[in-house]
C-alpha cells in the first residue's frame, strides 16, 4: 500500500524540558483539546502521526526531548469511480449524512467487487468526503454487511469522521438493528459478550473463540415479539462494539440464527408442517439475512447537539413478519 498525504500537516509540535517520558497519544490529546484520546489514538493508528519524520503507529510510544511530532491524515492512493444510484439520504448538512442503506449493496470496493458500490454512489453525490478510512472508503465511517439494510454515518470531511469515530469507540453512538430469527433467544432480554475471531478454514466467516484470542464483541439484546409457537422471534439487538458479523454470529451463538443468513444459519431447518405455504415459500426465497440497523443516534461533532435517527424495515422483511403468527405469550 502506498501512503500519501491527503492534506498539509494540521499541527506539529516539539518535544520540550518536562514533557519527555509521556505517551504520544496523551501528548497529543494535551495539545489538541478538541480531539479526545481515543480520536487520537484512532488517528495515530491509521497513520495519521509521523514522529521524526516516520509513521508512528505506537499509542504508548514514550517521548524524548527534541522529538518532532507531526499530525495530517494519511490514505491510500488509489481511484475509485462514480456509480449513478439514487441514495435514500434521511439527513444531511455540511459536515455528515445519515443515509438508509439497502440490502444487496456492498459498502465499499473490494477484492470480489465491482464498483458499483455504497463508496461509488457517494462519490458521484457528493464533491468533498472525509478520507480518513483511506480513498476507497470516501466518508465511510463504520460499515454494514453487503445483505444488511439500515442507517448508516457518512462524514464529508476529516474532522467529521474522527470526531465520529472517537464517538464509537468511545461506545457513545447507539446502534440498534431488528431481526428476524429462528427460535427464541433465551433469556427474552440479555447481554452477549464474546471474542470474535475468524474461521481457521473460511476467514470469511467470523467464529466465537476463547478469552485469549480474538477480539471482544458486545450485544444487547431484547426479544419483542414471538411468533408461530415459538419457531421465530423479533430481537431487538444494540451494539456496544462493532466487529465484523457481530450480531449474526451472535445471534447462531443463543442458537437461533437469522432468517436468510447463508453463511450462519444455510442449513437450519424449521417444520414446515405448522406454518402456512406462503410463509415457507417467502423464507425460501428471501435472498438476504433478516437484519436492519433501525435507529441510530451521536451526537453532532460541531453544533454538539444530540441527533437519533429511524427507519423503518425494509419491505422485505416487513413481507416475512406480515405473514408471522403473533404467540399471545413469550
Amino acid at each position: 500500500m502506498k501512503l500519501v498525504k491527503s492534506d498539509e500537516i494540521a499541527y506539529a509540535f516539539e518535544v520540550i524540558s518536562g514533557e519527555q517520558g509521556e505517551r504520544l497519544d496523551k501528548f497529543i490529546t494535551s495539545k489538541i483539546s478538541e480531539q479526545t484520546r481515543s480520536q487520537v489514538q484512532f488517528l495515530i493508528l491509521n497513520s495519521g502521526v509521523t514522529l521524526n519524520n516516520i509513521i508512528e503507529k505506537n499509542c504508548g510510544k514514550k517521548l524524548k526531548i527534541g522529538d518532532l511530532i507531526s499530525i495530517f491524515i494519511i490514505t491510500k492512493q488509489t481511484s475509485i469511480e462514480p456509480y449513478n444510484l439514487k441514495l435514500d439520504i434521511v439527513y444531511e448538512d455540511e459536515d455528515l449524512m445519515v443515509i438508509n442503506k439497502p440490502a444487496n449493496l456492498t459498502v465499499h470496493p473490494g477484492t470480489n467487487t465491482d464498483n458499483q458500490t455504497l463508496a461509488n454512489a457517494l462519490v458521484s453525490y457528493c464533491k468533498t468526503l472525509s478520507s480518513a478510512s483511506g480513498d476507497d472508503r470516501p466518508g465511510i465511517v463504520h460499515r454494514l454487511d453487503k445483505d444488511t439494510s439500515g442507517l448508516m454515518l457518512i462524514a464529508k470531511n476529516n474532522d467529521t469522521h474522527l470526531y465520529l469515530c472517537g464517538q464509537i469507540m468511545e461506545r457513545k453512538v447507539k446502534r440498534i438493528y431488528l431481526a428476524i430469527t429462528y427460535g427464541v433467544p433465551n433469556p427474552i432480554i440479555g447481554r452477549i459478550m464474546t471474542n470474535l475471531a475468524p474461521c481457521k478454514k473460511n476467514p470469511t466467516k467470523m467464529r466465537v473463540v476463547g478469552d485469549e484470542t480474538g477480539k471482544i464483541a458486545i450485544t444487547n439484546y431484547r426479544v419483542i415479539n414471538v411468533y408461530e409457537n415459538r419457531m421465530f422471534s423479533l430481537v431487538e439487538c444494540e451494539l456496544e462494539t462493532g466487529r465484523t458479523h457481530q450480531i449474526r454470529v451472535h445471534m447462531k451463538y443463543k442458537n437461533t440464527p437469522i432468517v436468510g443468513d447463508k453463511k450462519y444459519a444455510l442449513y437450519y431447518n424449521f417444520n414446515p408442517e405448522f406454518v402456512s405455504k406462503e410463509l415457507v415459500d417467502k423464507i425460501k426465497g428471501f435472498d438476504r439475512q433478516a437484519l436492519h440497523a433501525y435507529k441510530i443516534s451521536f451526537t453532532h461533532p460541531k453544533s454538539l447537539k444530540p441527533l437519533e435517527f429511524e427507519i423503518p424495515i425494509d419491505s422485505g422483511m416487513k413481507e416475512i413478519l406480515n405473514l408471522l403468527r403473533v404467540d399471545n405469550h413469550k
